[in-house]
């Protein structure tokens, strides 16, 4: 396959849904410039996703690419560039990604990957996973990243580089600093147009905010929903859904609980920042030449104190009537309760480590 390939592989929370969202909606804009985004490869369960999500999912279990999309990419114009997008690539084995390269022989490959700066990184994550069903709270969930900070997918770039590395090569790879992107061009949509396409133009979409940052207390009003609903096990998205469905009757007692939680907000930043500005160096030592937007220093980031991040202190299980609230609320919302032991806010269990989750 003689063709200009490019995977955008994320990775979660840098701006994908919106780029691939933006792009998806601009097919035909793309098609007359040269770019090519394609509708086949989405999952058939996210109809509604805009990512190519469906690639990810065959690769990890070994099945082959959808043939209607490669026949599909083969009949395009010549000189057409092909962009396939999603951060689930992100997530896969090395052997996943050998089996993909597999599948496209002959293809001139551009491995894009958007680093994003941990301190801003870490709480959007977290947040994401509390969307999708964790109860883990976020000094929990940053310890257990920062405890071993080179294991981290989050921490270490070079965790997924290297897969991309041995299934591609060092020359496929373009790194880009999420951060640098932003403040150079204002959002990540003009920055991949114009970085990696090649100063291609898409018509601007209106936002619609439905993967904006949640407010801390609407996280900890979310997170013990879904202890309560899922126990220690790890849940799904159906109770933010019901939620925010039913939110609008539920006013009342969401603002109460609003109240009584905000005098619990505290802040905490990333430990080790040493350690996290020396995983930079030793990843660069290796990507350096595929860095294509460093600071004017040759950094990934621009070296300034680390972002503090918005929490809800548990001690309000404790201290305040919220394991009350909590539980009125969980019922009004007709959710199901887990049956296990400590599946009561004030138990609060917070040992079990958190899986990576999808943007």
């Amino acid at each position: 396959m003689s063709r200009r390939i490019i995977l955008h592989i994320g990775p979660p929370k840098t701006g994908t849904s919106s780029l691939q969202e933006t792009l998806f909606a601009a097919q035909d804009e793309l098609m007359d410039q040269g770019v090519a985004y394609p509708t086949l490869g989405r999952h058939d369960r996210m109809p509604r996703a805009a990512g190519h999500h469906g690639l990810p999912a065959v690769t990890q279990i070994g099945a082959p690419l959808p043939a209607p999309l490669l026949e599909w990419v083969g009949d395009l114009p010549a000189g057409h560039s092909v962009v396939l997008s999603s951060e689930d690539f992100s997530h896969l084995s090395a052997e996943q990604v050998a089996h993909l390269a597999a599948q496209l022989p002959g293809a001139a490959v551009e491995v894009v990957y958007y680093a994003r700066r941990w301190d801003r990184l870490l709480p959007s994550v977290w947040q994401e996973l509390v969307k999708h069903g964790a109860s883990c709270s976020y000094p929990v969930y940053a310890n257990l990243q920062t405890a071993a900070p080179r294991a981290s997918v989050y921490l270490n770039y070079a965790q997924v580089l290297d897969r991309w590395v041995a299934g591609f090569g060092m020359a496929s790879i373009r790194l880009f600093s999420f951060d640098n992107a932003i403040m150079e061009m204002g959002d990540i949509v003009t920055h991949f147009c114009r970085a990696v396409l090649g100063d291609v133009t898409v018509s601007p979409r209106e936002d619609d905010g439905q993967n904006h940052s949640m407010e801390p207390v609407d996280a900890e009003i979310l997170r013990q929903l879904n202890r309560l609903t899922f126990g220690a096990d790890w849940g799904d998205a159906s109770v933010r859904q019901r939620l925010w469905q039913r939110a609008f009757g539920l006013e009342e007692e969401i603002v109460t609980l609003e109240r009584v939680l905000t005098p619990y907000l505290r802040r905490c930043r990333p430990c080790a920042p040493l350690v996290l500005h020396q995983l930079e160096q030793e990843m660069l030592a290796r990507y350096r030449d595929s860095l294509e937007n460093p600071t004017p220093e040759g950094f990934l980031f621009k070296r300034e104190d680390f972002r503090e991040a918005a929490f809800v202190d548990s001690a309000h299980l404790l201290m305040s009537d919220s394991p009350a609230l909590i539980r009125d609320l969980h019922r009004k919302l007709d959710l199901p309760l887990a049956a296990v032991a400590g599946a009561s806010p004030a138990a609060d269990p917070e040992s079990r480590p958190v899986a990576q989750s999808k943007s």
